[in-house]
């Protein structure tokens, strides 16, 4: 089944039991009346008063093949609005100016990046502590992002647990149309020369 939990402090519950491979009791959980996710599964979501707590003594152990997020481009284009997702891309360009906006009713600061893997290319929102942990032409392992869609357009965005870190370079295809539409391309075409420089080169 999915489960839809919107409550900030409740979400960090639930990663917190995740990282740490723990089983966890939530009471207070209902049942969507419309279908959010796979048509085969049932969504519930958390409820404003639901109750997280510590669980014991579960007749299953913890199956770690369903807890890999990671996913292609392409696999998030295709995915759920909310699902949280892991990438591993590369950074084709990334703002230069900070975007300060009102969250929460709390002012933060947002940048917008491209990422793209053999897949595809996506928009990624990076927000505060991740904007600077970030830069173009690198590749990175994103963890715990989130799919979002505006104006019929699907992308990612950080959020209080997504995490990143560096990792070898990838391969990418630049001459996919969509890392095309991404690049500018220029030509030098003179190089001021000081002629104390030239000197000194002598």
């Amino acid at each position: 089944m999915h489960l839809v939990c919107y409550s900030p402090k409740k979400r960090e519950s639930l990663q917190q039991a995740f990282t740490s491979q723990s089983s966890v009791k939530i009471v207070g959980t209902k049942k969507n009346s419309k279908k959010c996710f796979n048509a085969d599964t049932e969504d519930h979501c958390i409820s404003k008063h639901a109750r997280i707590s510590p669980a014991h003594h579960l007749s299953f152990p913890f199956n770690p093949s369903m807890g890999n997020r990671l996913h292609t481009v392409k696999q998030i284009l295709q995915g759920d609005m909310y699902e949280i997702v892991d990438l591993k891309v590369k950074t084709i360009t990334k703002s230069q100016s900070k975007q300060s906006v009102m969250k929460n009713q709390v002012s933060m600061q947002k940048i917008d990046t491209i990422l793209a893997d053999d897949t595809g290319t996506i928009k990624l929102i990076l927000w505060e502590q991740l904007i600077d942990s970030v830069h173009s032409a690198l590749s990175y392992h994103f963890n715990n992002l989130t799919i979002c869609i505006f104006d019929d357009e699907k992308f990612v965005t950080s959020n209080e647990v997504a995490a990143v870190e560096p990792i070898d370079d990838i391969t990418i295809h630049m001459e996919s149309p969509e890392i095309r539409d991404n690049l500018l391309v220029g030509q030098c075409i003179a190089i001021p020369i000081n002629k104390s420089v030239m000197k000194q080169l002598i």
